[in-house]
């Protein structure tokens, strides 16, 4: 199979919207809904995929997956053929937005299995379990949002759908370029020589721990005279539009930020399924 994925029209509800006209809309290929449908009936007889600890990925190490080794012939093919389509997808700078990620024949637990099911491939070509993991998402009775950060995994890809969505405009996804936020770095001049240094190496140099804590707890550091200006002029610049349930994004983890505003209501984890792969530094 050549591509996972192919352009679509921007979806009706996003025509007018200037955030939505500004990037590449996409789906699953034909090539990829064949594949699912072939295999339906297998991947539905699967059970839910189990939570595992990924060594090496600590403190966020959980994934979802299923052990290649126990899969039948057909399931690890399919694993294999998605994975490989998928790693073949280009997440540079620009990023992408899909659409129609949950129409049949692919359902919430199909969707959910799928990925278990890439995580486990993409993990047997690399021959690294740390290579792709497909985190679970924490319930939540009440959700504040989740403020501009990377996530800054050892992998740098990050493919997310929305699923157990909010309704209204609660929730809307943000987005900043890291241009966008190398410029707010440097215009402020409070910010120590030390502190930018350290900020551009989390994200330009290679990643060989989970950085997140470090890079959020920089940012957000509420002792530093420096932050809330940058909190603000990243929250003045970034993208907002809100994503509804089948809609996600494919972005490179060091070239965005990303984040939510505040939902109405529970965050359950189904709210979307996301998967973050690709090759780490020693196999780049």
């Amino acid at each position: 199979m050549d591509n996972c994925f192919t352009p679509v029209p921007i979806p009706s509800r996003h025509r007018q919207h200037d955030v939505a006209q500004k990037v590449r809309w996409y789906s699953w290929s034909c090539a990829s809904v064949r594949l699912i449908e072939k295999n339906l009936n297998r991947i539905l007889a699967l059970p839910r995929p189990g939570c595992i600890s990924v060594r090496g990925c600590d403190p966020y190490s959980s994934s979802y997956s299923y052990r290649f080794s126990a899969l039948p012939v057909p399931l690890a093919d399919f694993s294999l053929e998605m994975a490989d389509a998928l790693l073949r997808t280009r997440a540079g700078r620009d990023m992408k937005f899909f659409a129609g990620m949950l129409d049949p024949p692919v359902s919430s637990l199909v969707l959910h299995k799928c990925f278990a099911l890439i995580r486990a491939g993409v993990a047997r070509i690399y021959g690294d379990g740390r290579a792709a993991l497909h985190a679970p998402v924490q319930t939540r009775r009440v959700d504040d949002g989740f403020p501009l950060h990377s996530d800054l995994f050892l992998t740098d890809r990050l493919l997310l759908i929305f699923d157990d969505v909010s309704k209204g405009n609660s929730g809307k996804a943000l987005f900043l370029s890291r241009e966008s936020f190398d410029a707010a770095v440097k215009c402020n001049p409070q910010m120590p020589f030390v502190t930018r240094k350290k900020l551009r190496g989390l994200w330009r140099g290679p990643v060989r721990k989970d950085s997140f804590d470090e890079s959020f707890n920089t940012i957000y550091s509420s002792d530093d005279p420096w932050a809330a200006s940058l909190v603000h002029t990243m929250n003045k610049n970034c993208w907002q539009i809100k994503l509804h349930r089948g809609e996600g994004y494919l972005l490179n983890d060091r070239q965005w930020l990303h984040g939510r505003t505040p939902v109405n209501g529970r965050v359950s984890e189904a709210r979307f399924r996301r998967l973050v792969y690709g090759p780490i530094a020693a196999h780049r």
